[in-house]
């Protein structure tokens, strides 16, 4: 195959292909059979019809353009990848000669951006040290308190913050009632300002079978929209106030917790997954860092279609959590009062910081010739399967029809180049510290020799 290359503005390529006479003999050779079975013609039966009959009836122009929808197609991906080129869209085609012994066409398509890289081996990131407090770990207990803890009615007692009240409310706008504006025994916590803002200030001092009865200004970006930038008269009936009861820290707590026999035991545990969770932060940040530190010496101009569909990825893996939590999307923005675009637009920043880290993360694989193995790719899938529940091989074929495969490997060299990166950065302090050391043994030694 002739191909053509020629670099055009920003990431935009032309490539002109010339069809080999084979692959044009070939696809002419099957128009005519695709052909046969869809016609009929009498005298003939389909898909046994002459070509020169199928000419005769339909002329050569329809056979070119048979012909073309597959040739067009196999023979763009072929040239992109003797060119050695990464396409980021869909090509532009301009057919410029098609016919039955000839096939030419150019294609114009955004690429890939090319990456020019700094000094990239030699990296001052630093990884901190984990430690856990005794502090961090009463803070576990106490939450685990908090979650165990049991209300009790306090009778005579007035709200305060922190306690629960059971209430009956009522909430009018101009004289009518709405969605959500009124409740019968419903338990409060006071101070979490779920219902409205300045809601639960307005209930503070009152006793049991109190009425209150006060008007709140709903805030104009407030998350239902039907009451935002409105006034809201409320009635408000106290039925109980109740106090939160913690349990006491002893054994049998540590076992109700965590089900261990002692509270010795139960700190401990504790303590090993603030230090797992606290090495995995480290180690997160140390990530990062190398990654900043990388990119800051990179030259790359990113184009917005890149960013776009790293933006959708992001979106659809947020919307996917939060329904893995029983939150449908429609009841997410509806309950934060927020909207599809305002969410892409929150997550934008960071689809541009990721199409980044993985446009530097390709190139140096490249650079330092970091590839994924058949065998590495095999293991990843294996993982998928087992964790599904279902034959490797299904999954892969599943896969490979998804077109999911390309992104897996693609993950598996980001892991990879971003291990090797941090090995260059471990093995850079190791010679700092190496050569720190011999500077002071050479001190040392000076200040001996002087001393004599």
């Amino acid at each position: 195959m002739k191909v053509e290359f020629e670099e055009l503005e920003k990431n935009k390529v032309l490539l002109k292909v010339e069809v080999p006479q084979e692959e044009i003999k070939k696809s002419v050779e099957k128009a005519y059979k695709s052909i046969a079975k869809k016609v009929n013609i009498p005298g003939f039966r389909k898909g046994k019809i002459p070509s020169k009959v199928i000419d005769a009836h339909f002329g050569e122009d329809a056979v070119v353009d048979e012909m073309l929808k597959e040739l067009i197609a196999s023979s763009y991906v072929q040239a992109v990848e003797n060119v050695g080129i990464k396409p980021i869209d869909v090509p532009e085609i301009d057919i410029k000669e098609a016919k039955k012994d000839k096939v030419h066409f150019h294609a114009k398509v955004d690429v890939k951006p090319k990456v020019m890289l700094g000094n990239y081996k030699k990296l001052k990131a630093k990884k901190n040290k984990v430690k856990v407090t005794e502090e961090e770990v009463a803070q576990q207990i106490e939450l685990a308190r908090e979650r165990f803890a049991s209300l009790e009615v306090a009778e005579g007692k007035v709200v305060s913050k922190g306690d629960f009240v059971l209430i009956d409310f009522d909430g009018l706008i101009e004289g009518k009632s709405f969605e959500g504006g009124s409740a019968k025994d419903y338990l409060l916590e006071v101070g979490s300002n779920i219902i409205v803002p300045d809601f639960d200030k307005n209930i503070l001092g009152a006793c049991k079978d109190e009425i209150k009865k006060f008007v709140v200004d709903i805030p104009p970006k407030f998350r239902n929209p039907a009451i935002a930038d409105k006034s809201v008269n409320y009635k408000v009936l106290i039925k109980e106030v109740k106090q939160k009861i913690l349990p006491e820290l002893n054994d049998e707590f540590a076992n109700i917790a965590g089900g261990f026999e002692t509270m010795d035991e139960y700190k401990k545990d504790i303590r090993k997954r603030l230090e797992e969770m606290n090495t995995f932060k480290a180690e997160e940040k140390f990530r990062r860092e190398i990654l900043d530190e990388v990119s800051k010496k990179v030259n790359v101009e990113i184009p917005d279609i890149m960013i776009d569909r790293t933006l959708a990825e992001m979106v659809d893996e947020f919307l996917l959590s939060i329904q893995a939590r029983g939150i449908p999307p429609e009841d997410y923005f509806s309950g934060t009062g927020t909207s599809i675009e305002e969410l892409k637009s929150s997550f934008r920043e960071g689809a541009k910081e990721r199409t980044k880290d993985e446009l530097v993360l390709e190139a140096i694989a490249k650079e330092e010739n970091i590839k994924v193995e058949e065998d590495e790719l095999d293991k990843e899938i294996e993982v998928i399967a087992q964790k599904l529940n279902e034959d490797k091989r299904v999954i892969k074929k599943n896969l490979e029809e998804r077109g999911v495969v390309s992104r897996i490997e693609a993950d598996i060299l980001m892991r990879k180049t971003m291990e090797s990166l941090i090995e260059m950065t471990e093995s850079k302090k190791k010679i700092d510290k190496q050569k720190d050391e011999k500077s002071e043994v050479k001190k040392d030694d000076r200040h001996d020799s002087d001393s004599g």
